[in-house]
């Protein structure tokens, strides 16, 4: 290790300087202020100017130096990855510039071998598989499918796992890498989030002293009967019938009695009792009565046959179910039905 920084400080002085240009000269000014803050043990101020100055210009010397800051920080799989890719570029350079160098390469492959077995693994493992839409992340950092089940270099010290998907609750996991180290980390089932019931629809509560109350119910008439409804067509005629009857009958009996009354007049006066013998004018005055008893004959002949067929009509009163009919004669009432 010793060997090491040595060669490190040694490799710093022998940096070439960047072109002069605005991004090159501002690159030169982060790096010497990186340089400077390595030099008194501030890495975390120092790796990030180093760092920008890399990225304003990409320069090998420059990368080599970032490798050596994160290395010194702390952060073992950060370095591990920047002195890689700093072994990647020099394979790539002509001989010229791998003479520029100056060593570099050996420092670098040192380191890698080294790191490599002072470097932390997580092994992030599932216990159930993810839905669909789940993504899972590393201190930030999307982790794709291929990183999860096997162990993956990280920088040591504590690390914040989370996974996330639509309707379920997201899972937070913390792990600690410890140097040299693989640590298997499970990565718990993820539970869907439970679907609230639609609100009830709120009722509006109106105060005891604000409330209207109903309104009466409307009383429902009875229905009518069939007094209520008035007398029906058949106990018209029933009732008609017996009143044309019962006038009839009141006729008869008054003109029968002025026919008898006028005949006992005229018997009195103009006949002798004995054989019924009358006079000329006796005759005459008898036959003049004679029409008048026969109207009253008639009359009350008449009369009782309509009371009597009103009567039957008023007993006889028919239902839905009953039908009858009346028909008058000349000298005859006919009634027809079906009971």
């Amino acid at each position: 290790m010793r060997a090491s920084a040595v060669g490190f400080w040694l490799c710093l002085a022998l940096s070439s300087r960047p072109a002069v240009a605005a991004e090159a000269a501002a690159a030169e000014a982060l790096f010497d202020d990186g340089v400077v803050a390595m030099q008194r043990g501030d890495y975390a101020h120092a790796c990030p100017l180093v760092a920008e100055s890399l990225r304003m210009e990409p320069r090998p010397g420059t990368l080599f130096t970032l490798a050596e800051c994160r290395r010194l920080e702390g952060r073992t799989a950060t370095a591990l990855a920047r002195y890689r890719e700093y072994l990647r570029r020099f394979e790539r350079m002509d001989d010229a510039q791998r003479q520029a160098q100056r060593g570099r390469d050996a420092l670098a492959q040192e380191q890698v071998e080294a790191l490599e077995a002072e470097t932390p693994k997580l092994e992030l493992v599932l216990e159930a598989p993810l839905p669909d839409g789940a993504t899972v992340s590393r201190d930030g950092v999307t982790l794709g499918a291929p990183s999860l089940g096997r162990p993956l270099p990280v920088d040591p010290g504590q690390h914040t796992i989370v996974i996330t998907a639509p309707g379920y609750r997201d899972v937070e996991v913390t792990a600690e890498a410890l140097r040299a180290q693989t640590v298997r980390v499970p990565l718990p089932r993820l539970e869907p989030i439970p679907v609230a019931p639609p609100p009830a629809p709120t009722q509006e509560t109106v105060p005891a002293q604000n409330r209207v109350p109903p309104p009466p119910p409307s009383p429902v008439a009875p229905p009518p009967t069939a007094d209520a409804a008035g007398p029906t067509a058949w106990q018209v005629a029933s009732y008609g019938l017996i009143g044309v009857g019962a006038a009839s009958l009141v006729t008869g009996v008054i003109t029968g009695a002025i026919a008898l009354d006028r005949g006992a007049t005229v018997r009195e006066e103009e006949c002798t009792f004995v054989g019924e013998t009358c006079s000329a004018a006796g005759v005459e005055q008898l036959d003049d009565l004679k029409p008048l008893a026969h109207v009253s004959t008639a009359t009350l002949i008449t009369g009782a046959v309509l009371g009597s067929a009103g009567i039957v009509l008023w007993v006889v009163e028919p239902t839905e179910s009953n039908t009858l009919s009346v028909s008058f004669g000349p000298s005859s009432v006919l009634l027809r039905g079906a009971f």
